[in-house]
Order: structure tokens, then sequence, then C-alpha cells
């Protein structure tokens, strides 16, 4: 029982004593009830008789994990006319047998959906199997001189499957500037040295 209750603490270091024991016990096989045919599930309390099963203790422990969800960070270049994507990555870190399902929606910070992007909700689904999912953000261009601005891609919501990192962030890059804004120029005639020649000389 020891042997079997380390491997289950393997799979999953958050099991109680209690909670192990409760595994250990309904996937056990019943060895002393004279009354029934063949072999019960479960452990027998009136006699105290059982024979561990392993594989399904193991089995129902890790059968309990759920993968966890977690979502990236973006930054996009905003551009001066038209749109552009931010997208986004939904990414399972197991396998599934079950359909994963997860919220999403986009929040303001500093960047305000209908000015600098496009606000969006949906639902994300992972039939078994897959492992990543994308949500493509509509940005949109300008030339207004501004700095970075920040939007949240926000998950909740989420069956079969426990929320890791719930919160993406996008980030849209500035890339304008005042025009000869980075360049240092002279004004003619201030500060450059003259040659002049005295008459009469040379």
């Amino acid at each position: 029982a020891a042997a079997v209750g380390a491997l289950m603490l393997e799979a999953d270091p958050g099991l109680s004593p209690a909670e192990i024991y409760a595994v250990l016990e309904n996937t056990a096989i019943d060895m002393d009830d004279p009354f029934t045919l063949g072999f019960d599930v479960g452990f027998d309390n009136a006699s105290g008789f059982g024979l561990i099963q392993a594989d399904a203790a193991v089995g129902a422990v890790v059968d309990d994990i759920l993968p966890g969800l977690s979502i990236d960070d973006v930054s996009v270049i905003e551009g001066d006319s038209g749109t552009t994507q931010a997208v986004f990555t939904v990414s399972l870190n197991d396998f599934s047998n079950q359909t994963v399902t997860v919220d999403y929606t986009t929040n303001d910070d500093t960047a305000l959906a209908g000015e600098d992007y496009t606000a969006q909700s949906g639902t994300l689904t992972f039939a078994g199997g897959d492992t990543t999912k994308e949500i493509a953000i509509e940005i949109f261009g300008d030339t207004d001189l501004e700095s970075d601005e920040t939007f949240f891609v926000d998950l909740s919501n989420a069956t079969n499957a426990d929320l890791n990192d719930n919160q993406g962030i996008g980030t849209i890059l500035n890339d304008d500037r005042q025009p000869g804004g980075d360049d240092v120029g002279e004004t003619p005639g201030v500060g450059c040295p003259v040659d002049e020649e005295t008459p009469g000389n040379g």
C-alpha cells in the first residue's frame, strides 16, 4: 500500500493521506464476501480485507489531473493606416481525451476598443488531441504621435482544464514620430566657421 501511495503522490503531489486512502479503498477488490459471486469492487469494511489494484489506483489519480491552459503575450507594430492582426496563442500543456472549452474577451488598458483595436469575445473549443488555438485581434493603424499602448485578452470559464495563465497582454508598438525629431540639423550661417580673405592678402 505504501508503494502504491508513493506512486499516487508522484502523479499528484497535492493528495492528502485521506484522499489516498479513499482511492485505495474505492479501487480495491473485495476478497472476503462469501455471499456474492466473483470479486466485488471496493474494500470489505466488515472484514478489513481487500486486494489493492495499483494500476486502478494510480489511474484514478491521473484521470483526475486536468491539463493547464495558458495564453501568451503579443506585440505588434501599429502601422500608419489600415489594420493588422495581433495573434494570441492559447495552449494546453498536455493532451486531453476530453473536449476542453474556454471563454475569452478583450479588455482595455491604455489601448481603447474601437479606437486602437476591435473588441472581441468568444469560446475556444479544443477537441481531443488539440493543444493550441489562436485568437486574432484587429489593430488599427494611425499616424498619431503617442506612446505604446496595451490591452488584455482574458480567459475564463474553462471546462476540463485548469487556468494556469488567464491573461494575455497585447502591446501596440507606436511607429510614428515627429518629422525631423530624430535629426540634429544645423541652422545655415550659425556656428559654422567661414574662411574669408583679407583684401590685398594672399
